[in-house]
């Protein structure tokens, strides 16, 4: 009878090493869910103080002027393009 006690003993003792690496295991993932939550929260908080962010309309008409400005000197260089390759080949 006592080499029954020793088995069960030795196969209770097997199960509560299985239990803690299952419970470090859980832990581990636990760990890991509380950073990826707290990488979120940062970037919903970063995404936020974007969005609260006030851009004065005088900002924004300078910036659309200068963008407008910049198309239109792209515009003529497109159309000045051709003659100016055209030029390089008769030189």
């Amino acid at each position: 009878d006592l080499i029954n006690d020793d088995k069960k003993v030795k196969q209770l003792q097997n199960e509560l090493e299985d239990h803690k690496l299952k419970l470090n295991s859980k832990q581990m993932e636990i760990n890991s869910l509380k950073f990826d939550l707290n990488n979120l929260k940062q970037e919903m908080n970063d995404r936020l103080s974007l969005l609260t962010t006030n851009v004065s309309n005088e900002k924004l008409n300078k910036i659309l002027f200068e963008r407008d400005q910049y198309l239109n000197e792209l515009n003529k260089l497109k159309i000045e393009l051709p003659d100016l390759k055209q030029q390089m080949i008769d030189s």
